[in-house]
């Protein structure tokens, strides 16, 4: 709180410097210890306005209500600064950089002109000139203002008329998504409209969106049959190919990709490579390391506060099918180390039993749940290496999914990573399943068209506070109508149903709701600020 108020005070200053001198208004007789109160009141505004992205050359107005007795008294200020807003060291101390005025009326009437590819705070700022009584509204901690020629949304591969392409669509329900004005757009055949004279091969592939890169935004990954790029989130321009992203180039087989732990991991044709993106370099992925990986790469492997004493605290957890068990890699590892051997426990973490369908992290404690094919059904063997110490003890529990409907013909499997509940296509039905509640039977969440077919599936953790990592967007495509479609739904990560708690509080509506109109989906990422 002292902070805040330094800060605040800091902004305060910024605006007397900026503003000049007060005048001197007189001599007045003032009981400061019950000077009223200045209220700001934002009330009936239009919450998108702090939601959306602000392009440059935007005019953006907000008018919150302010009620105080004495109006004519009052000086106003609209500060932005960056949103890691903090000190900064001149000379031998720490000072608070002044904030940028945008606006000194009680209405803001502006045309954007902030620095694009930058996220700031919005504050909004009342002063009595006389009493310099002070009331200071922070309207948002995370204002985008997108890069130029950088479309912020789902992205989707899908395959179109014997091509590639990739669609890019917003909805109120992906928050920091939306445009002003634009709660929902398609832009159709962004690749092709980019890239006329390069299209995209094939019936599949993948693509994904990296973190932060030396501070100089996201970058994109596209994977077709026939080849990979790296992508700058503007405009998908080409930044890399397969050849360039290696120091040695493999053979090209991309089976999985994620960043975790600042580092993009790859695994390529049954072989971890690892790129530290956080390190000053050339961006080329390490020599490859290991054989026979299963495609699954663990979304989380620190807890969010507090490393336990002797916890695991390995960069990456990855699944040998040599040994049909978990093995860890290590910050600057060189192999991938197995775990103690298990002591107790309804399994062995290094040998598992079965044929492994699909893996994930799930959950608050980061567990791992891996579905298993075995004795002529399937299971879910659930292990964690989060923040707990390589014992003998990492295997949790085993769960029997005899009830979970037609999961021997399902085409995808997706996780919460908020919660201990995976999401299953079969046929025209997305079903889910929670593992922690005592549930034997799948849920049917999501009924499509005779004929359709869930084809990908996708939960993205950023997107905004507070529905970030609860809205699943998941591909579907009729081959008799040869058309595909888009539907999104705002979940429960506890239970697995549709919850539209948090879409009814803003004003989103509910869902699930459907965009038509696409091909056949294959892969699906998300690119914000």
């Amino acid at each position: 709180m002292n902070t805040l108020k330094h800060i605040i005070g800091c902004f305060f200053a910024a605006c007397l410097l900026l503003t000049g001198c007060l005048e001197d208004k007189g001599n007045y007789d003032y009981d400061f210890d019950s000077v009223e109160k200045i209220k700001i009141d934002t009330s009936g505004l239009d919450q998108t306005l702090f939601l959306s992205a602000w392009n440059v050359g935007d005019v953006k107005q907000i008018a919150p209500k302010v009620e105080y007795s004495h109006p004519e008294r009052l000086a106003y200020y609209w500060l932005v600064m960056d949103s890691q807003y903090g000190p900064v060291t001149v000379g031998n101390s720490e000072v608070y950089p002044p904030a940028d005025t945008i606006g000194r009326e009680a209405e803001l009437n502006y045309t954007v002109a902030l620095e694009p590819g930058k996220n700031f705070q919005l504050w909004f700022v009342v002063r009595d000139t006389v009493t310099e009584t002070m009331e200071a509204l922070q309207l948002t901690p995370f204002l985008s203002v997108p890069e130029e020629g950088k479309i912020v949304g789902i992205y989707c591969l899908q395959e179109k008329d014997g091509r590639l392409d990739i669609d890019v669509f917003g909805t109120p329900f992906g928050m920091i998504y939306m445009y002003e004005g634009a709660s929902e757009y398609h832009v159709k055949d962004y690749w092709s409209t980019m890239h006329a004279d390069h299209p995209l091969q094939g019936e599949s592939g993948m693509i994904y969106t990296s973190a932060m890169v030396n501070g100089g935004g996201d970058w994109i990954y596209v994977f077709t049959p026939d080849e990979g790029m790296r992508c700058s989130p503007a405009m998908l321009t080409v930044m890399d190919t397969w050849e360039e992203m290696f120091y040695s180039a493999p053979v090209y087989k991309p089976e999985a990709i994620v960043c975790e732990n600042n580092c993009d991991f790859l695994i390529n044709d049954g072989k971890l490579h690892c790129l530290y993106i956080q390190q000053a370099g050339d961006r080329k992925f390490l020599n490859p390391i290991g054989e026979n990986l299963a495609p699954c790469l663990a979304t989380r492997t620190f807890p969010d506060y507090g490393q336990a004493e002797g916890a695991i605290d390995a960069y990456q957890i990855l699944f040998d099918y040599s040994t049909n068990g978990y093995k860890a890699f290590y910050n600057q590892g060189s192999d991938l180390i197995p775990f103690n051997p298990s002591i107790s426990g309804p399994f062995d973490v290094n040998r598992l039993e079965g044929e492994l369908i699909y893996e994930a992290t799930v959950g608050a404690d980061g567990e791992t749940m891996a579905i298993m094919e075995r004795d002529g059904g399937y299971y879910l063997d659930v292990a964690c290496f989060v923040n707990v110490p390589d014992n003998g003890n990492l295997a949790r529990r085993t769960v029997s999914l005899d009830g979970c409907q037609g999961i021997e013909n399902a085409t995808c499997f997706i996780a919460s990573p908020l919660g201990p509940t995976f999401f299953y296509g079969a046929g025209e039905t997305l079903y889910s399943f929670t593992y922690t509640t005592g549930q034997r039977e799948s849920k049917a969440v999501w009924t499509g068209e005779p004929g359709d077919e869930i084809t990908s599936m996708y939960i993205n953790m950023g997107g905004g506070w507070p529905n970030a990592g609860k809205v699943l967007w998941f591909g579907v495509w009729n081959e008799q109508a040869q058309e595909g479609k888009v539907v999104e739904l705002e979940y429960s990560p506890e239970t697995g149903e549709i919850d539209d708690m948090w879409a009814t509080m803003l004003g989103f509506g509910s869902s699930p709701n459907v965009y038509e109109g696409f091909g056949r989906i294959v892969s699906m990422t998300s690119v914000d600020m």
